[in-house]
């Protein structure tokens, strides 16, 4: 049976945007990730290694701020003491402000722009740190509010340059939401720690400075993940990151307001979000607007593979066969997918097909995992609070046993 249906904002439903960050170790999937989920955002951060990202992965050409090709997609011209700027912490925010303020909501609504990326705000964030420290270093003239006096003699702050990077932060996330477009971050992550003395724990999270910044930037956005690598992830194309998004984590802050991002699912924003049913649109690049059908084609054929041999069908050689199957079709032609003639014979087509698939399979998960968590809480919820009687009792706290069973164990092909 299938397992997907319409996203609430098909419906008429008020659309909203996601405000997030995905955070995690070193290539765990965080820029391609991004890149997928908002192909036609204007990125920030490493042009060089966005684009290549992009092209390598996608074969798509990012619109990466303030490129020409950035301008075009805005449709009016970036102001030159904005453009000929570097991407650091100042530059961002400055550029987000002009937007955010100048342009407003309105133009960049007219001007087809809907997401921003800010790929790598660590990176950004740390040399904020480190510059800052280094002018506070200079000494009471270079920096005066960093330098207190005590007992007649200069003192310096230990926390000046983390307070100035808090209050920075904190004017970035309203300018954000005021664009009233997606905007997501991609960051490295802090581990957490423990107290030497105390043993207490202080858990870790996306790294913007100091880990106690992990807190304050999970209640400024709406959506804080984390990625990871599972082996036992059954994608064909050999794609292992997953979520990680429960808030009963001990190690990790994250949070996920929308309750889109499942925990244990593939890093696949846009299946995520489908699956949710919530009123989110993450538009695809122009021209691929087919891998649409292509991702419910595919979740609907393992949606009934399922339903004909069981969960324990879904494997990787499975996934293998099934891939080349709508590798064919694609290629061949059928009648819920259709791709123009033009995009057939472009050299990228087999990344744009593989990118349908990935999102299939993953929109499959989501969608499986999201009915069954909701039978799982009906099959396991007292008398009192089942459909068709009233209310007098909370949930269970615990669900049923195997409600949140991954998939089968990975096969080599």
């Amino acid at each position: 049976m299938p397992l997907v249906g319409q996203n609430k904002s098909d419906t008429g439903a008020e659309r909203v945007n996601l405000v997030g960050c995905v955070f995690g170790a070193e290539k765990r999937m965080k820029t391609s990730s991004a890149i997928a989920a908002f192909p036609n955002a204007i990125f920030f951060g490493d042009p060089d290694r966005t684009r290549e990202t992009a092209l390598v992965e996608y074969g798509i050409e990012p619109a990466i701020w303030p490129s020409g090709h950035c301008q075009d997609r805005l449709g009016f011209d970036i102001p030159e003491e904005l453009a000929l700027r570097s991407m650091e912490l100042d530059d961002v925010f400055g550029s987000l402000a002009w937007l955010a303020n100048d342009i407003g909501p309105d133009e960049l609504a007219a001007s087809g722009v809907d997401s921003f990326v800010w790929d790598d705000a660590t990176n950004a964030v740390s040399a904020f740190l480190a510059e800052t420290e280094m002018l506070m270093a200079q000494g009471p003239e270079a920096c005066p509010d960093a330098w207190t006096t005590r007992d007649g003699a200069p003192v310096m702050s230990s926390w000046y340059h983390y307070q100035q990077l808090d209050r920075k932060l904190q004017r970035a996330i309203p300018l954000a939401r005021k664009m009233r477009t997606h905007f997501w971050v991609t960051a490295h992550e802090i581990d957490p720690k423990v107290d030497k003395k105390t043993r207490k724990l202080t858990r870790g999270g996306a790294a913007f400075g100091s880990i106690s910044q992990c807190g304050k930037v999970a209640r400024w956005l709406s959506t804080v993940v984390r990625t990871e690598i599972d082996e036992s992830w059954i994608d064909p194309y050999d794609a292992r990151a997953v979520i990680r998004s429960s808030w009963r984590d001990r190690n990790y802050i994250v949070n996920d307001s929308n309750r889109a991002l499942l925990d244990g699912g593939p890093l696949n924003i846009r299946a995520a979000v489908r699956a949710s049913k919530r009123a989110l649109i993450l538009s695809r690049h122009p021209g691929l607007e087919w891998q649409d059908d292509l991702m419910l084609a595919v979740a609907d054929a393992i949606g009934k593979q399922v339903d004909s041999h069981g969960i324990e069908s879904v494997t990787l050689d499975s996934m293998i066969d099934m891939s080349r199957r709508f590798e064919a079709e694609c290629r061949t032609g059928s009648d819920s997918i259709i791709i123009p003639d033009d995009i057939l014979e472009l050299p990228h087509c087999d990344l744009y097909i593989q990118w349908g698939i990935q999102d299939g399979l993953a929109l499959w998960w989501f969608a499986n995992e999201q009915r069954r968590s909701r039978r799982s809480i009906v099959e396991t919820a007292p008398e009192s609070v089942k459909p068709g009687k009233a209310a007098t009792s909370g949930l269970p706290a615990k669900k049923a046993a195997g409600s949140r069973a991954f998939l089968g164990k990975k096969k080599v092909p």
